[in-house]
């Protein structure tokens, strides 16, 4: 089983709260109801008492909640291959996998929300072909052209700075790779997007820029970070962070360069995104401006469709809340004859 949105279910922690609130407010009743006097007498006392339709109910509403938190998560089982043919476009995803990437101006940090970005957008260019390129000092193609759009999600979740020992953001670098990388008989449907903090960024990339808007390639820059910047954390202990270091002992500052990824983005005659609040809006409008290339048609291609489940968690808490609401507090109370 696989979730769509696995941080939901961080909702099941009330689950176990809950329990435990639950089970103080039944120590503090039997402790009132003991001072009443022996059980017997608390039982003709109250003739419709009835602890175990109170944990029953109590159980019928934590099961509700759980539901509703699995439900909200999306669980996902069984797959199906779909097949379309129509038209498609050919797009590379370029992330920097730069240490400038592990700053924590925007959360959870760079790196993560752009992975984040990165999966949303996938998701919403279903049909057209992916694949991803990653670079920091220098830049090799992840995955090439592909419908294989499980095994991208897997490979962007698997990104990180460790997988160069080559640091910097050679932006250019990404681009030429793209353009080696591209099928030569679909000239008029191809992208780049190009996720970065844009650090380092020279004349060299706007000179690849203007190469790729003559060889027809749109590039869209998607800047992550924020202007005021932020320190670059190392591996540390988590009493206390560690941070990265010029020679002089001074912390390094890495800020978002967005007039520069701007710049380049203008000069591909593509667009620039800036990757700050809602991460599916940016990647809804990223997608919008992808889909208005013109695309060839294609030849028929299946893909993988996941089946969603979370009908199935919603119907049981709504019986569970049925049940609870029809069950009664106090037991059926028999008359006896006179």
């Amino acid at each position: 089983m696989l979730f769509e949105y696995p941080e939901h279910l961080h909702a099941l922690w009330l689950v176990p709260l809950l329990y435990l609130a639950f089970r103080r407010g039944q120590q503090l009743r039997a402790k009132q109801l003991a001072a009443l006097g022996k059980p017997k007498t608390v039982q003709q006392l109250m003739p419709g008492l009835s602890p175990g339709r109170f944990t029953l109910k109590a159980a019928l509403l934590l099961f509700a909640l759980a539901c509703l938190a699995i439900a909200w998560a999306n669980p996902q089982w069984g797959s199906r291959k779909v097949q379309r043919q129509g038209k498609s476009a050919d797009l590379f995803i370029a992330l920097d996998i730069s240490r400038s990437m592990l700053a924590e101006d925007v959360q959870p940090n760079r790196l993560q929300r752009a992975k984040k970005f990165a999966e949303r957008l996938i998701e919403n260019l279903a049909g057209d072909r992916i694949g991803l390129i990653v670079f920091a000092g220098g830049a090799f193609v992840q995955m090439p052209l592909s419908t294989d759009y499980d095994l991208a999600q897997l490979l962007l979740n698997t990104a990180n700075p460790d997988m160069t020992d080559r640091q910097g953001t050679a932006i250019a670098d990404a681009i030429q790779i793209a353009l080696e990388s591209y099928d030569p008989e679909n000239e008029d449907a191809r992208a780049l997007v190009i996720i970065s903090d844009g650090e380092t960024h020279d004349e060299e990339t706007l000179k690849m820029a203007r190469k790729a808007a003559k060889e027809g390639l749109v590039i869209v820059a998607v800047g992550v970070g924020t202007t005021k910047g932020s320190r670059i954390p190392l591996e540390g202990t988590r009493a206390r962070k560690v941070y990265l270091t010029d020679k002089n002992g001074q912390p390094v500052i890495t800020k978002l360069e967005e007039k520069k990824l701007r710049k380049m983005a203008e000069t591909a005659k593509g667009a620039f995104f800036l990757l700050s609040g809602n991460t599916d809006e940016i990647a809804q409008k990223t997608a919008e401006k992808l889909r208005k290339l013109e695309r060839k048609v294609s030849e028929q291609r299946s893909y993988t469709e996941r089946k969603s489940y979370f009908h199935v968690f919603v119907l049981l808490a709504c019986l569970s809340l049925l049940m609870h609401s029809l069950l009664p507090w106090q037991k059926k109370i028999e008359k006896t004859a006179k």
